[in-house]
């Protein structure tokens, strides 16, 4: 079954692919990103918990491959410590004209953990928690086990231009949706590439077992103002 749908993928990015470049009206964008800014979304330090920066890589050479291939603009890891438990906080960003969607969209845990040996027990699609009485935008929920069968819990959010990416459905994204992957192509070309965020907040605890607390609010609160919250017309 996966390899007939690896076929189908193959042949659908092939057809897209020929399709663009029979297209004469793409859009000529230029890089255009903000000086960095993550910082300010992520508190320094937080009363009673260990705050470290946490590297892309265990060596220079893996933490340099991650970064030509995320291909961000700006990057920020922390890790919050309290005895034996802890909670992560990855943010990237990527400006405008930088790197197609669909790209940064391969890139997240449902992919990347499951490429390394780790086993999704569980998922919540379009997870909605709340911030500070506000509803953030509809999240990622995942529970994962790695391979030495230590749980990881984590949600994630995808935006692009403000609104949260369409990864195709309630589905498992450890592999692109042909569709979405060719419509994101073709958008890409043709109106051009909107500024992104990827926000990631796993533990190794239940998050509902920290969400309400003050600390992990006050961590969430200001991770929303990055444009988290969701917009009431």
């Amino acid at each position: 079954m996966k390899k007939k749908l690896l076929i189908i993928f193959s042949l659908l990015i092939l057809a897209g692919s020929l399709l663009l470049q029979s297209v004469s009206l793409q859009v000529e964008q230029e890089h255009i990103k903000k000086e960095a800014h993550l910082k300010n979304y992520l508190p320094e330090t937080l009363a009673g918990w260990k705050v470290d920066d946490v590297p892309l890589g265990r060596t220079e050479a893996v933490k340099s491959a991650s970064e030509k291939t995320l291909n961000f603009d700006e990057y920020i890891n922390k890790r919050y410590s309290n005895g034996n438990q802890y909670f992560a906080v990855f943010m990237a960003y990527w400006g405008t004209g930088k790197m197609a969607p669909q790209l940064v969209a391969t890139h997240n845990p449902d992919r990347c953990w499951t490429k390394n040996g780790w086993t999704c027990v569980d998922s919540k699609f379009d997870h909605i928690k709340t911030v500070d009485e506000k509803n953030l935008l509809p999240g990622q929920w995942r529970y994962f086990k790695d391979f030495n069968d230590s749980p990881h819990y984590v949600m994630f959010w995808h935006l692009v231009g403000g609104e949260v990416y369409d990864y195709g459905g309630k589905r498992l994204n450890d592999n692109p949706s042909p569709i979405i992957w060719l419509k994101d192509s073709i958008k890409s070309k043709l109106v051009g590439i909107k500024e992104q965020y990827f926000i990631r907040v796993n533990s190794n605890v239940p998050l509902e077992q920290l969400w309400d607390k003050p600390k992990f609010q006050e961590v969430m609160k200001s991770i929303s103002e990055l444009g988290l919250i969701e917009k009431i017309d």
